[in-house]
């Protein structure tokens, strides 16, 4: 049996040397560490609630989809020759691999659309083949607003194909917020979307904040004359089916 020490290694050594003193000097200074501890945690608590949140971080998708609203009531073949330049300009740009798009509701109708409407897709090049690589996506998305927004007869909508399926599975709209305003008045609903707009554009933190498109809308209106309607046998029910009929 040899002889039995305990020692002390170099680094509790030197960890002791320099926790005893400080030790040592906040028991005896107990509440200027107890008040400067308070100051550091409510100074934390107030940092804290002045950073940004957010409810569900952006997963970044590596593709972009343009959703072109035209007004309400374009024809088919209209909105695809409008379709047709959109995708012309996108193609123009070197990070864009390739563009195609969804104008209204497809064979399965599992997402209607109306025909004003286009979903359009646009498919990336990896990063390494951009001109330049530094660029951010976000910077990206900021130069196609500038460019598409010169094309007329077109509103945009910037998000990515995943997040913007479940935007409309969740709250019915595409964007990450929506506000839905009720009533009879097309006209006030859109004066006070308007207001809301406007007042929503001044918040810091708001991006790409729009109105839906709901004027444009081709409306004409019959007014039936019972006398005329008299003369071929008919009545109002029947001019409605005929009118309904023809449109």
């Amino acid at each position: 049996r040899g002889k039995i020490s305990e020692k002390e290694s170099p680094i509790i050594k030197g960890a002791k040397a320099v926790y005893r003193p400080v030790l040592t000097g906040a028991l005896r200074f107990r509440w200027l560490v107890v008040v400067a501890a308070s100051a550091l945690v409510v100074g934390s608590l107030w940092m804290g609630s002045k950073l940004g949140s957010e409810f569900i971080p952006q997963l970044n998708e590596g593709d972009i989809l343009v959703q072109a609203i035209r007004i309400p009531g374009t024809g088919v073949e209209q909105a695809v020759e409008m379709q047709k330049t959109l995708e012309a300009k996108l193609m123009q740009y070197e990070q864009v691999q390739t563009v195609f798009g969804r104008t209204g509701t497809g064979e399965v109708a599992t997402d209607p659309m109306p025909p004003n409407i286009t979903d359009t897709f646009v498919i990336l090049k990896p990063r390494e083949q951009w001109p330049d690589p530094s660029m951010t996506k976000a910077e990206l998305v900021e130069t196609f607003e500038e460019d598409l927004f010169t094309l007329p007869g077109n509103n945009y909508e910037f998000t990515q194909p995943i997040q913007m399926r479940f935007n409309e599975l969740i709250s019915g709209v595409r964007a990450d917020l929506g506000i839905k305003l009720f009533g009879d008045d097309l006209d006030t609903l859109f004066a006070s979307a308007s207001d809301i707009l406007s007042v929503i554009s001044t918040i810091e933190g708001a991006d790409d904040a729009r109105l839906e498109q709901v004027e444009g809308i081709p409306i004409f209106t019959v007014t039936p004359k019972p006398n005329q309607l008299a003369r071929f046998g008919l009545d109002i029910a029947d001019l409605q089916l005929w009118l309904n009929a023809a449109t």
